[in-house]
């Protein structure tokens, strides 16, 4: 299973709501904050998993709004 594959993803959405920057948490962490900081131009998470095709790396972008 040497086949690696990279996706990025980007969240936008309006600003100060919490919402994207609890949503790439959840994704990543597997935990939810309802206290989010808000974030300050961009920031970004990687996630990687199995798939049965190889091995997949999520370049997840958070925005600030």
């Amino acid at each position: 299973m040497d086949n690696k594959y990279l996706f990025k993803i980007v969240f936008l959405g309006p600003s100060s709501s919490g919402a994207k920057t609890s949503l790439v948490f959840r994704i990543v962490e597997n935990k939810f904050n309802k206290e989010t900081i808000p974030t300050i131009g961009v920031d970004f998470k990687f996630y990687r998993f199995k798939t049965k095709y190889g091995i997949a790396n999520l370049q997840i972008w958070d925005t600030s709004g």
